[in-house]
């Protein structure tokens, strides 16, 4: 769902210069099925979104509640700085918009309020981030974007 979110949120707000992708290396497959895919190039711990942004790589593990990394992600993380990308693992939803604000991913600056919810770790309840977020319109960014 986190994932969803942002999605759909850099859709509507990244830079047409921006290329960002996600790797579908999840989810539950046969045998035969990982066998090939490992012989097409499917490496174990890639993070969740992959960005390009003016020539540089960034990668964007995203991580709900009290998830971790695993060890695999912990050696792809290790692997992709020493090629010189950047590699940013963000807990809920308010970590990920910071993570793409500093990345410069979209032609806004975008803004998550803060809701008091003692049952989330980032004070978001599930499925509220995209329908609360905001573009703040007032950044030099903004201005650079507009010229």
């Amino acid at each position: 769902a986190l994932q969803c979110q942002l999605v759909a949120i850099l859709r509507e707000y990244a830079r047409p210069d921006v290329i960002f992708y996600h790797c579908p290396n999840g989810d539950q497959r046969d045998k035969r099925t990982a066998a090939k895919l490992w012989r097409m190039g499917v490496l174990a711990g890639v993070a969740d979104l992959t960005f390009i942004i003016d020539g540089r790589v960034h990668f964007l593990e995203l991580k709900a509640g009290k998830g971790r990394m695993s060890k695999d992600q912990d050696r792809f993380e290790e692997a992709a700085q020493r090629a010189g990308a950047s590699y940013r693992c963000a807990t809920g939803f308010a970590e990920a918009i910071e993570a793409i604000n500093e990345i410069g991913a979209c032609r806004v600056r975008l803004t998550v309020p803060q809701i008091s919810d003692a049952r989330s770790g980032d004070g978001m309840r599930e499925g509220e981030g995209a329908a609360m977020l905001s573009p703040n319109t007032s950044t030099e960014m903004d201005r650079a974007a507009l010229n």
